[in-house]
């Protein structure tokens, strides 16, 4: 592995000194150490979908590279998180994770004008260049010499381009004037390595492997529930052992997973099956197998006057149906029948931005 930080003192670091690779990129190209040359120079940066701040500069690379296309830059982001290494609370503040399906996905979403690459299995120019923090970048001049590595700007103000270290340096090399190595702190989250898998699997089986408890909520209980101001957004799912059962099974895996990526930001969970005193421990068996370790009730039949208020409006079936409540009061997210994983991520973020 090639330490940047051996070079801090000169420009000893040399692009030739990345291993050689070929990898994906989201537009479904194939990139080689070959093509990391650029007419003035090359910039390597590391973004990784899942990490907030790499996602500030995101609307902001189309257009800064533009100019530094112009400028004669030839720009590289690398997404170097394996991302079964990622733990899942840690995919709570943006839309997407870290693999290449989600890669692909996002840039279709921005028509990048820049490779996107796929680094996270081996992390070769990951390794090579030492980095340890999305986001972060390097910049080679024309002879393939690091010449600045660190953040690319202040990500509190991410739209002055002119302020930031990459931008300055740039300029330093366009100005052809001899300038030193220098290097700035980065700030932003772990890049997640394949060697850190094992640990990320010890503390998804500890989810797993939580109590999973279920209580009895009568008409009283369930109103205060509904009503109860809160200080976090909170889900209801109303279900019943006589809906589909791979659409119940389902529904729950997705509730159970989003609750645990979501649960540390705030957002609570609330499930209710409507059900009979005799099928108690059906409902608690399918919710230990769902690993589903939020706030379980079942009730009667007769209890339910205030909790269909909670249902999407024109619609005749009971369940199943889910509903976000937002911190003021109001109705969110409504779900009727199956529950879309990804739908579902969004929203609760949303309802966590928007408060």
């Amino acid at each position: 592995m090639a330490d940047t930080n051996l070079f801090c003192k000169s420009n000893e670091f040399s692009i030739d000194q990345i291993n050689p690779f070929r990898l994906k990129g989201a537009d479904g190209e194939v990139y080689e150490k070959k093509d990391l040359k650029g007419k003035q120079g090359i910039i390597i940066m590391f973004l990784s979908n899942h990490c907030k701040y790499s996602q500030i500069y995101v609307k902001y690379l189309n257009d800064w590279n533009k100019q530094w296309k112009k400028d004669g830059f030839n720009l590289f982001v690398f997404s170097p998180n394996h991302e079964k290494s990622i733990l899942p609370n840690e995919l709570a503040f943006t839309p997407s994770g870290d693999s290449y399906k989600e890669m692909v996905e996002k840039h279709k979403e921005h028509i990048f004008n820049y490779p996107f690459i796929y680094d996270g299995e081996d992390h070769i120019v990951t390794n090579s260049l030492n980095a340890t923090i999305t986001p972060s970048v390097y910049l080679f001049n024309k002879e393939g010499s690091l010449v600045y590595s660190g953040r690319i700007g202040n990500h509190e103000n991410p739209s002055d381009k002119l302020e930031s270290e990459l931008h300055l340096n740039i300029q330093k090399l366009l100005s052809k004037k001899d300038f030193k190595f220098n290097r700035t702190r980065t700030f932003g989250k772990a890049i997640r390595f394949k060697s850190d898998l094992e640990s990320a699997e010890k503390i998804k089986k500890r989810y797993a492997q939580e109590t999973v408890n279920l209580y009895y909520a009568n008409e009283k209980k369930i109103d205060l529930l509904i009503s109860h101001n809160t200080s976090r957004p909170t889900f209801f799912y109303v279900w019943s052992l006589g809906d589909k059962e791979e659409i119940t099974r389902e529904n729950l895996i997705v509730i159970s997973k989003n609750f645990k990526i979501f649960r540390k930001r705030g957002i609570k969970v609330i499930t209710i099956c409507i059900a009979k005193e005799e099928e108690k421990e059906r409902i608690n068996n399918l919710l230990d197998i769902c690993q589903l370790s939020s706030f379980n009730y079942y009730t009667y039949m007769s209890d339910v006057k205030n909790l269909i208020k909670l249902r999407i409006e024109g619609h005749q079936t009971i369940t199943p149906f889910g509903r976000l409540m937002r911190i003021n009061g109001k109705m969110g997210f409504a779900t009727l029948g199956e529950i879309e994983d990804k739908k579902m991520h969004i929203e609760f973020l949303n309802s966590l931005e928007k408060e």
